[in-house]
Formats: C-alpha cells, sequence, structure tokens
C-alpha cells in the first residue's frame, strides 16, 4: 500500500433476518442509535456483495454511536430463503481510488466485483462503489468520492 492512499475504516455490515429483533440488541442493549433507515431496496451494491437475489426486499439501516455516526450497518433480508452458510459480515472502507484497489485486488488472484458509479445517490455525496473478496469469501466494499 502506498503512503499516498487514503484508507479509512468506515463500518462493519451485517446481514440480519429482522430489523426490530436487530434493534432490540444493537439499539436497545447496546446503545446504538439509528441513523438512517431504507426500505424496499433491491438491486444494490450490498445484493451483489452479499449474494442476494437483486430482486429481494430488504432493509438498510445505518447505526451511530455516541458522536460517531454510520459506524455500523445492518441489511435486513425478512423471511427469505437464503442461504445462511453465504457471506454474512463484511467491511467498508473509503479509498483514495476504487479501481485502483480492485486493479490490485485482482492481481493478487481475488474475485472481484464490478465498479458501480453513484452520480446521484438518494443518501450522501456522488460515489463510486467496488468490492473484493478475501480468501474466505467475506466481502470487501470499497468506495471512494465522485465529485
Amino acid at each position: 500500500m502506498t503512503e499516498s492512499r487514503v484508507l479509512q475504516l468506515k463500518r462493519p455490515v451485517l446481514l440480519v433476518s429482522c430489523p426490530k429483533q436487530a434493534m432490540t440488541v444493537y439499539g436497545g442493549l447496546l446503545g446504538f442509535q439509528e441513523n438512517y433507515r431504507l426500505e424496499h431496496e433491491t438491486r444494490t451494491f450490498s445484493h451483489e456483495a452479499f449474494r442476494l437475489p437483486q430482486d429481494l426486499e430488504t432493509t438498510f439501516i445505518t447505526l451511530d454511536l455516541g458522536d460517531a455516526e454510520r459506524v455500523l450497518a445492518l441489511i435486513a433480508v425478512g423471511d427469505a430463503a437464503i442461504d445462511w452458510d453465504q457471506p454474512r459480515a463484511g467491511i467498508v472502507l473509503e479509498v483514495a481510488s476504487v479501481a485502483a484497489t480492485l486493479r490490485e485486488a485482482d492481481v493478487r488472484g481475488l474475485a472481484c466485483l464490478p465498479i458501480k458509479r453513484e452520480p446521484n445517490p438518494e443518501q450522501g455525496p456522488p460515489r463510486s462503489e467496488g468490492g473484493f473478496y478475501d480468501p474466505d469469501g467475506n466481502p470487501i466494499v470499497v468506495y471512494d468520492l465522485s465529485p
């Protein structure tokens, strides 16, 4: 990794079945507070990263902890008959360049996902997202902020 490259751990992402039940643990027990929630999402980058059916409606929730914003994310899949042996946790990293990071991952023989450009996202600034899988199959989602 070169010194000029920015790398920031943004949040872990957990796949859960029920947002209400998950919030009783992460909110009620642990004290995380909901930052925002997007319901009925389909065809997101998370669907691809977690190998979910593209038409499966999910709920995406980001959580704050104290002054730290969006430090944890939950993707609720409901009662869907998904393979719970597939990846259930991943991390999100902000990098200087999604394209450069994916080139490096590819050179190392890691399975990569295509870049998705978000010029006008519903939440947050314009960005590019991409991802790859570690040797154990866990998704690592990378993004950069696009002008």
